[in-house]
């Protein structure tokens, strides 16, 4: 119990900026979600290693017999035959830019190693370009903390196949990757991208933030966000009635209206699109000030609120 008291005063405090993955940790507590169900059914780090050694001979046998993808003859507009070395001060930005999480495996906390980034700079930047010269991590770093999870709540955690698995990494391997997208992300402008040898065409959603398809149409954007949206409402339902009614706001504009308005000046004109994302604030609104569903004048709520119309 204290600790659930503990964590609803935490999330009270946080402002609307603060960032989702922070709320959602603070909130794994009070959802259930962080419970370690693995250890009450017997599982194994040689059964979970078993079954993804099975699913993966599974693949190759059901492939096996498939050709390979024809060649292209035609040259990538842009090429990336090998990465270059980094800066200091791109490795500083990286690494003080990273959020300050460490790993059992790492030799020093993270937080240590920004407190002295100065004098660990040159040594933590000759290893991040070893890394990119020869195109492979040090044996050291190819471990990982491996963590299963169940991917919902309510599955049968018997079944191997209901869970996923989380791997917490090695500070240096996430900034080796970050400086790896960094280089790669300055070629997703091009329609194609020729990798150290393997041809690799950017999606539409690659280049437009993930908000216009194909159709030049914006209902997928639509879908998923309010997807999205309704599922986070119904998990902060149950607890509401421990939170005030600042805390509830603070997690719905966290969560809800953030990724409500992502790029939405795209949708002027679209009607069925803002309909929907209405009824979406309308059920965020019904949450967060204990309207019924039923209450279909919803317009004085959002005066309250001080939410306008989509």
């Amino acid at each position: 119990m204290g600790r659930s008291v503990s964590a609803i005063g935490s999330i009270a405090s946080v402002s609307v900026a603060a960032r989702r993955h922070k709320l959602w940790r603070l909130l794994s507590p009070l959802l259930g979600y962080d419970c370690d169900v693995t250890g009450a059914t017997g599982h194994t780090a040689d059964d979970f290693a078993d079954y993804f050694k099975r699913k993966v001979s599974d693949v190759r046998s059901a492939t096996a017999a498939q050709p390979p993808p024809p060649p292209s003859s035609t040259a990538a507009p842009s090429t990336l035959t090998s990465f270059r070395p980094c800066t200091q001060s791109e490795v500083r930005r990286i690494i003080m830019q990273s959020p300050v999480k460490s790993c059992t495996l790492d030799p020093v906390p993270t937080f240590l190693v920004r407190e002295f980034i100065d004098l660990l700079l040159p040594y933590v930047t000759m290893m991040v370009n070893g890394s990119l010269i020869a195109g492979r991590l040090p044996d050291s770093h190819k471990h990982a903390i491996i963590t299963p999870h169940l991917k919902k709540s309510g599955l049968d955690p018997t079944d191997l196949a209901n869970f996923w698995l989380i791997s917490n990494l090695t500070f240096l391997l996430k900034v080796v990757e970050r400086a790896l997208a960094i280089q790669l992300n300055a070629l997703v402008a091009c329609q194609e991208v020729l990798v150290l040898g393997l041809r690799i065409a950017f999606s539409e959603s690659a280049r437009d933030l993930g908000v216009i398809d194909r159709e030049k149409s914006l209902t997928a954007h639509v879908a998923a966000v309010c997807q999205s949206s309704y599922y986070l409402l119904r998990h902060l339902r149950p607890i509401v009635h421990s939170l005030s009614v600042h805390a509830t706001k603070t997690l719905v504009q966290a969560f809800i209206s953030c990724c409500r308005d992502y790029c939405n000046s795209l949708l002027y004109g679209m009607s069925d699109g803002l309909r929907r994302l209405q009824l979406l604030q309308n059920a965020a609104a019904r949450l967060v000030s204990g309207a019924c569903w039923r209450d279909h004048i919803i317009r004085p709520v959002l005066q309250q609120l001080h939410w306008p119309p989509v």
